[in-house]
């Protein structure tokens, strides 16, 4: 089918008259995309199955991906790496599966471009020298992120993290909900101590009081309860017990879209 596809375009206007190129990809899945060459558009989603073919004469042009600042990829056991010809110099905002090979993402990415990095994994987080290394990496990184990381104690490798430049938290997703001991475990953490924003899962209220007092360059904290206040009155009961707990000076509100979100601003 993809054949059949780029057929359509090699004729003598697209190859000849105008020098007008078309690239494929698709994966695993049987998503596919299909575009001119270069890529223009400012993200691309791949996966360690994606396929790429092009009515490019050298297919060995065009690897180039600079419009691109949102990269989100996928790595699978079958294959774990995409081709190596692929560049992209711009990401800022990056998305990865863990299992993807610090090689393999420094030989695509330039690492010192990225300013966010979320991270996702379906095994666990892995030892945080590991982790600890790859956000070395990024001198410039600011936010991070993890999906699906279970934080199962206090002793886990995300406490350990240190970063000069991360300001901002996101724990909305890992698998688990944080109880107290947990969240003192962040807010002692050196990135607890310089964070300030943070969006967090936690199992109760009660310890919003505590993470707000403990971490002192805190200016946005949003929440998601383990009990869902995503409909009924239950999300009223809470934020009138936040502000009865909290600050006077703090502003309380519910997202209007993710009805389950809390935001607090310090």
């Amino acid at each position: 089918q993809v054949a059949d596809l780029l057929r359509s375009f090699r004729s003598p206007f697209w190859l000849e008259e105008h020098q007008w190129f078309v690239r494929c990809h698709w994966n695993g899945e049987g998503e596919a995309s299909l575009y001119t060459l270069p890529y223009r558009y400012k993200d691309v989603r791949l996966d360690s199955s994606t396929t790429f073919q092009s009515t490019c004469p050298n297919d060995d042009h065009h690897w180039f991906y600079d419009h691109v600042n949102h990269l989100e990829y996928k790595s699978f056991l079958t294959r774990s790496e995409i081709p190596s010809l692929i560049r992209f110099r711009n990401v800022r905002d990056l998305w990865i599966d863990y299992s993807i090979s610090e090689r393999c993402l420094s030989d695509i990415c330039q690492l010192n471009q990225v300013t966010s990095l979320f991270l996702f994994t379906t095994s666990g987080i892995h030892a945080d020298i590991e982790l600890q290394d790859l956000i070395n990496r990024m001198p410039n990184l600011v936010s991070l992120g993890f999906h699906r990381f279970s934080i199962a104690d206090t002793q886990q490798p995300i406490f350990r993290l240190a970063h000069a430049k991360v300001r901002e938290l996101d724990l909305r997703f890992i698998s688990n909900f944080l109880i107290a001991d947990q969240c003192a475990a962040l807010y002692r953490s050196p990135l607890g101590q310089q964070c300030e924003v943070l969006y967090v899962r936690i199992e109760k209220k009660s310890v919003v009081p505590e993470l707000i007092h403990n971490m002192a360059n805190l200016r946005v904290l949003t929440i998601l309860l383990e009990v869902n206040i995503s409909t009924g009155t239950y999300g009223d009961v809470i934020i009138q017990w936040l502000r009865e707990h909290l600050p006077p000076t703090c502003l309380i509100n519910r997202d209007p879209q993710f009805t389950a979100e809390i935001h607090i601003w310090i």
